[in-house]
Protein backbone atom coordinates (compact mmCIF):
# COMPACT_ATOMS: atom_id res chain seq x y z
CA UNK A 1 0.00 0.00 0.00
CA UNK A 2 1.73 3.47 -1.34
CA UNK A 3 0.63 5.62 2.05
CA UNK A 4 2.20 8.80 2.17
CA UNK A 5 5.02 7.60 4.59
CA UNK A 6 5.77 4.97 1.95
CA UNK A 7 5.88 7.83 -0.36
CA UNK A 8 7.89 10.12 1.18
CA UNK A 9 10.85 7.10 2.22
CA UNK A 10 10.93 5.71 -1.20
CA UNK A 11 11.58 9.06 -2.96
CA UNK A 12 14.34 9.68 0.34
CA UNK A 13 16.06 6.22 -0.97
CA UNK A 14 15.73 6.88 -4.30
CA UNK A 15 17.44 10.60 -4.32
CA UNK A 16 20.18 9.50 -2.45
CA UNK A 17 19.42 7.69 0.49
CA UNK A 18 19.75 4.33 -1.05
CA UNK A 19 22.91 4.38 -1.16
CA UNK A 20 23.77 6.14 2.53
CA UNK A 21 21.84 2.91 3.32
CA UNK A 22 24.12 0.80 2.12
CA UNK A 23 27.05 2.47 3.09
CA UNK A 24 25.93 2.25 6.67
CA UNK A 25 25.51 -1.60 6.33
CA UNK A 26 28.89 -2.30 4.49
CA UNK A 27 30.50 -0.04 7.32
CA UNK A 28 28.66 -2.86 9.95
CA UNK A 29 29.75 -5.56 8.04
CA UNK A 30 33.00 -4.80 8.31
CA UNK A 31 33.08 -3.24 11.83
CA UNK A 32 31.77 -7.17 12.69
CA UNK A 33 34.57 -8.51 10.34
CA UNK A 34 37.17 -6.78 11.99
CA UNK A 35 36.05 -7.78 15.59
CA UNK A 36 35.88 -11.46 14.56
CA UNK A 37 39.21 -11.34 12.86
CA UNK A 38 41.63 -9.45 14.90
CA UNK A 39 38.87 -8.78 17.93
CA UNK A 40 40.01 -5.34 18.01
CA UNK A 41 37.66 -2.72 16.95
CA UNK A 42 37.50 1.31 18.88
CA UNK A 43 34.11 0.76 20.96
CA UNK A 44 32.91 4.20 19.70
CA UNK A 45 33.28 2.93 16.01
CA UNK A 46 31.04 -0.47 16.82
CA UNK A 47 28.18 1.93 18.62
CA UNK A 48 28.26 4.42 15.89
CA UNK A 49 27.38 1.42 13.16
CA UNK A 50 25.02 -0.35 15.52
CA UNK A 51 23.28 2.98 15.43
CA UNK A 52 23.39 3.78 12.07
CA UNK A 53 22.07 -0.14 11.67
CA UNK A 54 19.08 1.18 13.98
CA UNK A 55 18.61 3.92 11.23
CA UNK A 56 18.68 1.61 8.45
CA UNK A 57 15.99 -0.68 10.25
CA UNK A 58 13.75 2.71 10.56
CA UNK A 59 13.93 3.34 7.27
CA UNK A 60 12.92 -0.28 5.89
CA UNK A 61 10.13 -0.24 8.59
CA UNK A 62 8.70 2.57 7.16
CA UNK A 63 8.35 1.21 4.11
CA UNK A 64 6.90 -1.84 5.57
CA UNK A 65 2.60 -1.86 6.43
CA UNK A 66 2.37 -2.23 10.03
CA UNK A 67 0.02 -4.16 12.32
CA UNK A 68 -2.37 -1.75 14.33
CA UNK A 69 -1.90 -2.40 18.26
CA UNK A 70 -5.19 -4.36 20.21
CA UNK A 71 -6.29 -5.84 16.35
CA UNK A 72 -6.78 -9.48 15.74
CA UNK A 73 -6.30 -10.80 12.56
Amino acid sequence: MLTTLVSKTLAGIQEGGGSDLCEAIDRAIGTILDLKIGGNVDADKLISDISDLRIVAGVIRDLVPQKEKGSVQ
